[in-house]
Order: C-alpha cells, then structure tokens, then sequence
C-alpha cells in the first residue's frame, strides 16, 4: 500500500476547510441576501471570494491528489457541512445527499479526463467537472436560503421593499415621469409616520378653503386626525395607532392582499423563491468559472517553479471498440498513435505530478519495460 504524500493530505483538508468556510460565509450572510441589504459591500463580497478559493482547491485536489480517498473525501467532508447548517426537520436530507454525489461525481469527471488525457491541460480536465461543483454549491446556498426564508419573507423577495418606495417616488414626485400622479397630496415619504401624513392632509385641505391649521384648536385638530386614521385602518382593514412609518403600512397592506390572492398556495412560495435563487446563483457562478481557472492555473505554475509538482512520463492504455481484431501479441501498426481499427493503443505523456522536493526519479526506459 502506497503511503500518503503529505502534500496531497494539506492540500485535501484545505480543500475540504475551504469548502466548509465558504459555506459558513454565506450562511452567516444570506440574511444580507434575504433582506438585499448590500451597503456593507465586504460582507457581501467576501462570501463570492471564499467560494472562488474553495473551487480553485477543489480543482487542484482533482488534478493532483491520486488517493482516492483524498480526493473524494476532501470535497464530501467539506459540503457535509450542510448538515450542521441545514436542519433536516426543516429541508429534507434528500438534496443534501444528492448534493454529495454530485461532488463525487464531479471529482470522478475531472479525475478520469487527466487520466486519460494525452497532455496536461487544466483548463480541459476541470470543463468536464469544474461547472458540477459549481452546480453542487448553488444547490448547497439555496438551501440555506431556503432554511432562512419563510411565507412572509418569500413574498417580499417577489415583491422588494425597494421596488415600493420607488413606486411610491414615481406616484408622489411633482418632478416624476407620471406626471405626479398623487401630487396634490404633496411628495410622500415612507419615514412620515401616519399622523404626520394626515396633518400634511389636513394642512393642504384647509389651505385650499383659505384657512390656515395653526388656527384650529388642538383638540379639534386631534379629532379630526383620529377620525381620518380610524377611515384609514377601516380602508385597509388594519389597526393603526399613528406613530406607524407610512411605508410600512402601504407595503403591509399591498403585500397582504398579493398574498390573498395566492391563497392556499402561499406555502409553496418559499421553494418557488428558493428555486429562482438557485437559477439566478448558478448564473453568477459563470463569472466564477473562469476566475477559477485563471487562479488554478496561476497555482499550477507556482507549484511548478517551486519543483512541488513535476513533468513526469505516463504510460496510458486505450482501449477502443474496433471492427477488425488485432491477434494478441502483435505490435500495433502505428506506434504511438494508432490507426483507427487498433483495439489498444500505448503512448506516454507528461503529465504533472506531486513528488518529493529532491527525490525525482527519471521516468523508465523503453529497455527497462
């Protein structure tokens, strides 16, 4: 049995810590997500960086590390972290487990194609296993989302609190594209609270008979505010106290009649959010595609120079399907590369490898073989 380089087990458990922070990342800031609060711009993008390294690892491990259970082991250790995360009373192991085989697999694709590749090239080896594992974390972030989400959250994913107070600038605004189409009632802001917006009424519509509100009696004025926010909340079918931000209540109010008309279908409004979460997070991670190759190869050059990983001779068997049968023992016609027809074929390539720093065997000659 082949003892464990080393250098193949630290880069194996940094691949799997690697994948185990970038979870954690963004799970500490799928609130951020959730809530598309993105001033802190570090603490959004910092979640997107640890994902670049992990994938970058995850890619190095594929190529390099020759231990299977290294290889394959690095990466399910790391997105097991899902079950720490994710509680399964809450999201079904299911997708967790799924979510695991498409790692292995992933590792199995990229593994397979350096095997049998003729040449070393990463950028070829890792097209065939680097876009699963970036499908694997997309599936892994949506269930953390979906772990955070709730009925009243998911519709405010369908409808964001932002798309409002734009809306509400565009009806309010004198200056607005529609003409100001609520503009008599002067621009409305969603900090007023609901009182200060009936004085606000109560101002212009006294001003337009000529009076002025500093001349009517404070307990008149109090009543008429009552009586015009007892009007509102009877309008929207909601309590109102008066010291409510307006935006709160306009938005409460709209998204409670959207979700009236989901009805009994609400529920499915979380996993409906969820699974456009998953398709807009797999778009992004095209940007981050390349990125990792770009870093993965800048890696493989460093650890090149730095005699880490090595040039070395591989003998590779092919094995074809071929209509007619070479006897057993016969050269092939055409060595190394065979016609089409040969059944097996042998060639050497240099393929990079982890070896020791000054223990470099030469590879073996042809009369050794």
């Amino acid at each position: 049995m082949k003892k464990i380089s080393w250098k193949a087990a630290v880069i194996s458990l940094s691949t799997a810590v690697a994948t185990a922070v970038a979870l954690w990342l963004w799970y500490e800031a799928m609130p951020l997500v959730i809530g598309s609060e993105f001033k802190d711009a570090g603490a959004t993008a910092l979640p997107f960086v640890a994902l670049s390294v992990a994938a970058t690892l995850f890619s190095l491990t594929a190529l390099f590390v020759k231990k299977r259970i290294l290889a394959y082991g690095s990466t399910v250790a790391g997105a097991s972290m899902l079950f720490a995360f994710v509680p399964l009373a809450r999201a079904s192991a299911l997708p967790i487990i799924f979510s695991l085989l498409l790692a292995v697999y992933a590792v199995n694709r990229i593994r397979r194609d350096t095997r049998l590749s003729l040449g070393f090239s990463a950028a070829k080896s890792l097209k065939s296993g680097l876009p699963i594992y970036f499908t694997v974390f997309s599936l892994a972030v949506s269930l953390l989302y979906l772990n955070r989400l709730d009925e009243e959250r998911a519709l405010e994913i369908f409808f964001p609190r932002g798309v409002f107070n734009y809306t509400l600038h565009i009806l309010t605004a004198p200056n607005s594209p529609l003409g100001g189409l609520f503009a008599q009632y002067g621009e409305l802001s969603p900090e007023l609270t609901v009182n200060e917006l009936l004085l606000q009424l109560l101002d212009k519509e006294l001003a337009s008979q000529g009076l002025g509100i500093a001349g009517v009696p404070h307990g008149e004025l109090a009543r008429l505010v009552d009586a015009e926010r007892a009007q509102l909340a009877r309008v929207y079918g909601i309590e109102l106290r008066g010291d409510e931000k307006v935006g709160d209540v306009f938005y409460a109010a709209i998204t409670g009649k959207i979700e009236n008309l989901f009805g009994p279908y609400r529920a499915y409004l979380p996993v409906a959010s969820a699974i456009a979460f998953f398709l807009a997070f797999k778009t992004l991670t095209l940007v981050l595609y390349f990125v990792t190759l770009l870093m993965t190869f800048l890696c493989v050059q460093i650890l090149t120079r730095a005699k880490i990983v090595v040039h070395e001779k591989q003998k590779i068997e092919v094995d074809h399907l071929a209509l007619d049968h070479e006897p057993a023992g016969k050269e092939p016609s055409v060595v190394p590369m065979p016609e089409a027809g040969d059944s097996q074929a042998t060639t050497h390539t240099r393929v990079p490898r982890f070896t020791g720093w000054n223990k470099i065997k030469p590879p073996p000659s042809a009369d050794n073989n």
